[in-house]
Parts: structure tokens; sequence; C-alpha cells
């Protein structure tokens, strides 16, 4: 059981609060996405849980274990970075097999390993150069033209096929000349063995013999994935891995990192600043904003119930429209009226707003797709004009302009059939609407007047 908790953790530099007293457990094999704008403090979290940055107060839990003093090789955790961090020199196979090769085989194996392959192409050569002199002796001037040719082929056979140094290293390791061969035999046997099942999970298992530039920017993402999950960790660290890549692969990659954590069931907290990925992938998300934790909740927890004005305006794309106005009895009955437009509030509503906010400033919202738009009539209760219509596809946005300049976003399935400068009737769904407190932002919870 891994879980991830922190405990009243902040990071300061200077007088300035990066990370403000965050509280949060990442539940064991979650998939937790911290998500915010540049500058909340997300990633200095995630670093902070790496062991890449000191944390100022607090401490934080892996399992059972306090790791405020561990250094970030005894965390058992693995992080994927927004760059790629694959070595361009270095094979996929060589790139994968890497972390597993710093940690289970010594300097002086290798180095061994190193001296032996040298010795070894010291006697091919030694051979192939008595095998020449001999044909010289019978052919004059063949056997010289046959050493030159089939030195430089050896050469270029080195340099261009890493099946082939892959394959004489293996087969110098499996000679077990030494004790200390043996036993590195085995580790390599083993990290082999990781190697393909974890490029088989991430279908490169035909590129493990190429370079990172003769790949794609998606099979070079699954490479530095696959360099966190062959170590079996604790915990996966991402920070915003699929940012380089383009729209198309992003989608894909995001179906496919659901999968991949689902199969190998590992506790992963993901960062980005986009809230698409965010809604897709999370199990739960946190949302934050100027180093403060403002919400932690399943996706459609945060979207249908935000506790604030930013996080409803964060979460949702298009984001949720606000309207600033006053909360006004007239005959009895209670409107929100904003200086464009007049609303009745909803019965859910009713009492909590008379009691609490009758003649003061609220927000109110509602998102794109609660709104709904019909041809003009003269019991409108809302009317506005159509001021710019982007058709994407499958759905229209339509952006509707009210008096003294106030607007909004209305998301319409299909293509619209509206046209510039038409007039409208505009209706809330009443089921839908919020109400933020105009002093600090907080969700108008209806529950609270029960």
């Amino acid at each position: 059981m891994t879980s991830v908790t922190f405990n009243n953790v902040s990071k300061y530099y200077g007088n300035f609060a990066a990370v403000d007293d965050l509280n949060l457990t990442v539940e064991d094999q979650e998939f937790l996405v911290l998500v915010g704008p540049s500058g909340c403090g997300k990633t200095t979290s995630l670093r902070m849980l790496a062991g890449l940055e000191d944390i100022s107060t607090g401490t934080i839990q892996i399992g059972e274990r306090i790791v405020n003093d561990e250094p970030p090789k005894a965390r058992d955790i693995a992080m994927v970075f927004q760059s790629y961090a694959l070595y361009p020199h270095w094979t996929i196979y060589d790139n994968l097999a890497f972390g597993l090769r710093m940690r289970n085989v010594s300097f002086s194996q290798n180095f061994l390993v190193f001296l032996l392959q040298a010795i070894l192409y010291s006697i091919a050569l030694g051979i192939f150069y008595a095998f020449s002199y001999v044909i010289e002796f019978l052919l004059p001037d063949v056997g010289a033209l046959l050493f030159i040719s089939g030195l430089i082929g050896g050469i270029v056979t080195l340099i261009m096929f890493a099946e082939v140094r892959h394959d004489i290293r293996r087969f110098i390791l499996n000679l077990k000349l030494l004790p200390a061969l043996a036993s590195m035999a085995e580790i390599e046997n083993e990290i082999e063995m990781k190697v393909k099942e974890t490029s088989t999970l991430l279908g490169i298992r035909e590129q493990l013999f190429k370079k990172p530039k003769q790949l794609s920017g998606g099979q070079r993402q699954r490479v530095a994935l696959g360099r966190a999950i062959i170590r079996s960790p604790e915990v996966f660290l991402m920070d915003e891995p699929l940012s380089n890549l383009d729209a198309k692969l992003r989608v894909q990659m995001r179906a496919e990192l659901q999968r991949m954590q689902k199969r190998l069931k590992t506790t992963t907290i993901y960062v980005t600043h986009d809230q698409i990925e965010a809604m897709t992938l999370a199990d739960r998300i946190a949302i934050m904003n100027e180093g403060v934790l403002q919400q932690v909740g399943t996706p459609d927890e945060v979207y249908t119930t935000p506790v604030n004005k930013f996080v409803a305006g964060f979460i949702g794309s298009p984001s949720m429209n606000f309207s600033e106005g006053k909360i006004i009895v007239d005959q009895g009955e209670l409107f929100f009226e904003s200086g464009s437009f007049k609303y009745p509030v909803p019965s859910q509503y009713r009492e909590i707003l008379r009691e609490v906010f009758a003649g003061k400033l609220v927000w109110l919202g509602i998102r794109p797709e609660h709104i709904q738009l019909t041809e003009y009539s003269a019991s409108r209760q809302v009317m506005a004009s159509v001021g710019v219509l982007e058709p994407i596809g499958s759905d229209t946005y339509v952006y509707i302009d009210f008096p003294k300049e106030e607007s909004m976003i209305v998301k319409v399935e299909g293509i619209a059939g509206f046209k510039l400068d038409e007039e409208l009737d505009v209706k809330f769904l009443p089921e839908h609407l919020h109400f933020f407190n105009y002093e600090t932002g907080h969700r108008i919870n209806p529950e609270e007047a029960e």
C-alpha cells in the first residue's frame, strides 16, 4: 500500500510562498492530477516530493515513511519530465536499461566488460590479420586488400549496428569467465527481460536498437515513460509530459497513459496546466492557485460543484460565464440584476439569497452548455445578439452580446443556424446556475440554508 501525504507542507523563497500549507493525500494506486495556472506551485510540490527541492515546513510521507531527509534515490519514485531527457548517443535499449544498470551494476563490473570487449576485438583483429597474411602469401596483393576492406567493414558494423554490440556484450557475459561476470550476466538477463516487457507494453519493441533522433515525438515520449515504468517504483511523478506533443498525439497519449496506469496499478501524481488533460486522466483532481490548494475532488465534483469562482472558471472549456450583479426583491420575487439583464433566482437558491445576500453584490455563473438560445420573442426574459460564431464541427461556440458591453459564450450542439447580429432569447438552465460570494469568491451553497 503506497499512499503519498503532504502534511502542512510549505515552500518559501525569501518572503514568497511558492506552496502555502499544502495538505493532500494521494491514495494507493490513485491517479491524481495537480492542475493550475503557471506559477501556482504544482511543479514545486512535485519536486519537493521527488527530493529535488527542500521543504521549508511540514512533512511528506510515502507510505508510512517520512521522506523529508531522504535523498531522491532512496525514495523509490520515478519522474517523467516535460522534456524527454533521453541520451541522444545511446540506443533506446540502453536508455531504458540505464536506471537498472546504475542501481545493480558497479563501475568496476562495467569496466571489466569494456576491457574484455577490447581484448575480444584485439583477438579477432589478430586472427583476421593472420588469415589475411596467409592469403597474401598465396595470392600476392589480395591479402592486404582483404585485410583493409575487412577492417573497415568490421568498424562500420560495430558503429552502425547496435544489435551487434549488444550481442557481443551478452556473449562476453555469458562466458562467465570470472565470478563478477557470472553475477552480472544474471543481472543483465533480468534487465533484458524487463526492457522487452516494458517496450512491448509501450509499443516500441521494434525500436529498441534505434537512437532517439530516429523516433517520432510520441515514440520518444513513450521511451521517457518506459524509463520510469521499468524500475517498478512505488510512485510515478509526471511533470507535463505531453506538453511537447501536437494536439492529435496528445489525445492518443492521454488514452495510453490511462490504460498503462490501470494496468500497472501504481500511485501516480501528474502535473499539468491543461484542465482538459486533468478532466480526462484523473481519478481525482487537485486544483491549486498562488500556492494554495483550492479544491480536491473527482472530475465530476469539481465541474458541477466548484468551491469558488477560481475553480469554476478554471475547470471547463470554454470556461464558465460570469456576470456581476445584485440580488433584489421586486414585487415579492427574488431576482439577479446585472447592468445588462434581470433574471429570476432559481428556487433552490431563494432562501439563502433572500436571507443573506438580498441587496448585495454577487457573481452569477453559468457554463456555456447550460444556456439555451431561441428566436426572439416578445415575452423574452433576457435578450442578446450574436457577436461571433465559431463552428468547430461537432459544436458551435456562439458569442452573445448583452447591452453595456457584457458578453457570454454559448455552446450549441452541431452547426448553429444563427446569423451575426441576430437578436435571440437567452435562457439559463436553473438547475445549473451558480452564485458566488462577491467578496470572497466562494460558491454559495443552497444547502446551507436548510
